[in-house]
């Protein structure tokens, strides 16, 4: 990727702060404020702009003039993994820190994270609970729910969704990213859930139980329950399955493959391809009944069937695609 960078710091800081840019810069100035309201001062800045608009790219100019900021310019790509990849090979601190361009650190986030790390230097890699915001800001119900985070090998937890790693709660040594390989470029989507595994595969994790970040949920999100996306989903599990020699690791992969199958299948009977639908549950995944998730996804599929067929309850035509 070419890019034209502004603003560079002669001191080698502790920790860089990586955030990608697209666009929606009142979110992108609330997350440059929040790294600025660090109780933690040892770090460096790098926003990784994938060809914003004249807007976004006119606030990014501003910031050249703070030696702490480095500004990447791209011409837009749509790959964040490949935007991301390129901050870091400009970062020169020990530690990396992921921010999005729409969430929020909190003031201790930086100081919390690395005294967590100090006292498990065993541990290369962080990550923490966060808080739910919408997308003004404020805090969603029920978004404080503390629950205890996996420590050590958490790879089947990354591989079952019981770990709950988030983005900008992470935090990496850099040569334990650049060991691994960053993120693959070559995933057009959920290249973090294949570094998360590639960094559990690696290495233990430290993880904090308090929320450390807000994750804005909005419009504006990447659905990950599409057709296309579960398939995505399936593809990265299946790619995964030859890199793991524990059947333990393989078979919670499976479950996984066969969890999202069931997810499709449900999707096609909601839209009224019934047909399809039992085909995708019968035979798109052999010996899928091993996995008791598949015989309750057999249920799930006759009531979407049915609901679908079902007529209006106002009277109206049948709810079914013609």
């Amino acid at each position: 990727m070419n890019a034209r960078s502004t603003g560079s710091s002669a001191a080698t800081p502790l920790v860089s702060v990586v955030i990608p840019s697209f666009n929606r810069v009142a979110w992108l100035r609330a997350a440059v404020s929040s790294v600025f309201a660090q109780s933690f001062t040892d770090w460096e800045l790098i926003i990784a702009d994938d060809g914003s608009d004249p807007e976004t790219r006119g606030y990014l100019a501003g910031l050249h003039e703070c030696a702490r900021v480095a500004v990447l310019l791209f011409a837009h790509s749509g790959n964040p993994g490949a935007v991301r990849n390129a901050a870091v090979r400009a970062a020169r601190g020990e530690w990396l820190a992921f921010l999005d361009s729409d969430d929020l650190w909190h003031p201790a986030k930086l100081a919390t994270q690395l005294a967590l790390l100090r006292n498990n230097p065993h541990c290369l890699w962080s990550f923490g609970a966060i808080d739910r915001i919408d997308s003004a800001g404020r805090l969603l119900p029920g978004a404080r729910r503390p629950r205890p985070r996996p420590q050590g090998d958490v790879l089947e937890h990354v591989i079952s969704w019981r770990a709950g790693v988030a983005m900008p709660s992470v935090m990496i040594k850099r040569e334990l990213f650049l060991r691994i390989g960053g993120f693959d470029e070559a995933h057009p989507m959920f290249e973090d859930f294949d570094l998360w595994l590639s960094l559990a595969a690696a290495s233990p994790a430290c993880a904090l139980d308090i929320p450390v970040v807000s994750v804005r949920f909005h419009d504006q999100h990447f659905s990950s329950q599409g057709e296309r996306a579960l398939r995505e989903w399936i593809g990265l599990f299946e790619r995964w399955k030859p890199r793991l020699a524990s059947p333990r690791l393989q078979r919670a992969l499976e479950a996984q493959c066969v969890a999202c199958t069931i997810r499709i299948a449900v999707l096609q009977a909601s839209e009224g391809r019934r047909m399809k639908a039992w085909r995708t549950w019968l035979y798109e995944r052999p010996r899928a009944w091993r996995h008791p998730g598949w015989w309750s996804g057999a249920l799930r599929v006759a009531v979407r069937c049915v609901l679908r067929a079902s007529p209006a309850r106002e009277g109206g035509p049948s709810r079914q695609a013609v």
